[in-house]
């Protein structure tokens, strides 16, 4: 498989969970604000599944990575491996900007699954520094196809 292709369906995976992100953000705010979404539902549940399933996958990578800088995943996305990286990174240094530093993927998860009105506002912080690692990870995709222009 050509880099280049290989930049492409990573692309395309990332615009996917920004999608389920951006799908599991408006539900959210919505039930925040007390408004009835109960039409998007189906999109919901279905966004926070597919959100569910990366995070079972990416955790583990994260932790690895966490626990050795230098450590080279066998059969793993390198493109996953490089959103771990970032992660890690930036965990490292804790900004205070970055609210998903403070939370390990294992707890974020937790959290998308209980889908309860309590932990809400942490979800949409969480979910919102998340998008922004693949929104970043996503335009270096682009980068790579069709360079700077």
């Amino acid at each position: 498989m050509s880099k280049e292709w290989f930049n492409a369906e990573s692309f395309e995976r990332f615009q996917q969970l920004i999608s389920a992100i951006n799908a599991v953000l408006i539900h959210s705010k919505l039930r925040l604000a007390g408004i009835d979404d109960a039409g998007r539902r189906p999109e919901f549940e279905t966004s926070r599944k597919y959100l569910l399933a990366f995070l079972e996958q990416f955790g583990p990578i994260v932790q690895e990575v966490e626990k050795d800088e230098n450590w080279v995943p066998a059969g793993t996305d390198p493109r996953l491996d490089d959103l771990a990286r970032s992660l890690a990174d930036i965990r490292r240094r804790r900004p205070r900007k970055f609210s998903l530093a403070s939370v390990s993927v294992v707890e974020l998860k937790q959290l998308l699954e209980l889908d309860d009105m309590e932990n809400a506002n942490k979800v949409i912080e969480y979910l919102r520094d998340l998008r922004n690692l693949l929104e970043q990870q996503a335009h270096a995709d682009v980068i790579s196809i069709l360079g700077e222009l």
